[in-house]
């Protein structure tokens, strides 16, 4: 079959959007959206079914009390809805992802299936995350961090020793986020942290993110179904 993928015009997206689920349009006019085609949705994230699909990301960009709110709306009504807006005979297999606007930086608060589709990328060290620069990568793996442990505006603890088998405990992955904060910002003395750094302790770094975010994902997983 042919499909268009034909990409929505925002603004009338966002305008149907509001008119076909007016209880939530107010916070849909609080947030920025935004689409990015995927490519081939299975490729993307291993996840989706459709081998001759392309994957449509609809981003939601906002206040943190907008973004959780949205986020807890039933989701699978919400994907219907905004797949029966799309352009006909489009072709996407739609996915959501939500993001905090924070302090000139982009945090990903993301919900459980998309959380999937980050480990997914990162495990299997797929073409896009490969490409992706260094700095970017370090970005990446610190959110991917900060979103598999933050529950709200808190912290969780889990057992680091249960996981990592005594290789790493709390204090290491502390140390990684700490070390991998300065990839999230752009002032000068984050910056600065950045150029100090060889491109040999990048790469090592990028390696201990992956490994962390692989396993915190599967003990969580398995304690949090």
């Amino acid at each position: 079959m042919s499909y268009s993928y034909e990409i929505p015009d925002n603004s009338v997206f966002v305008g149907n959007l509001c008119v076909n689920m007016p209880e939530i349009a107010e916070l849909i006019q609080q947030v920025v959206v935004t689409f990015e085609d995927k490519g081939n949705a299975y490729y993307y994230d291993k996840q989706r079914h459709g081998w001759d699909r392309n994957a449509l990301v609809i981003k939601f960009t906002g206040a943190e009390r907008a973004i959780h709110a949205l986020s807890a709306t039933n989701q699978r009504v919400f994907k219907s809805k905004c797949e029966s807006l799309l352009p006909e005979n489009s072709g996407f297999d739609v996915s959501f992802d939500y993001v905090i606007a924070v302090q000139g930086f982009q945090q990903f608060q993301t919900v459980p299936n998309a959380l999937e589709r980050e480990i997914a990328r990162i495990s299997t060290r797929g073409a896009e995350f490969d490409s992706m620069a260094i700095d970017e990568r370090l970005a990446e793996l610190n959110n991917l961090i900060e979103n598999l442990l933050k529950r709200g505006r808190r912290y969780i603890s889990p057992n680091y020793e249960e996981i990592f088998f005594g290789f790493l405990d709390e204090d290491d992955v502390k140390s990684f986020r700490q070390r991998t904060q300065c990839f999230r910002h752009a002032s000068e003395a984050m910056l600065s942290e950045r150029l100090a750094m060889t491109n040999e302790e990048k790469r090592l770094l990028c390696d201990i993110g992956i490994f962390i975010c692989i396993h915190l994902y599967q003990h969580l997983n398995e304690i949090e179904p």
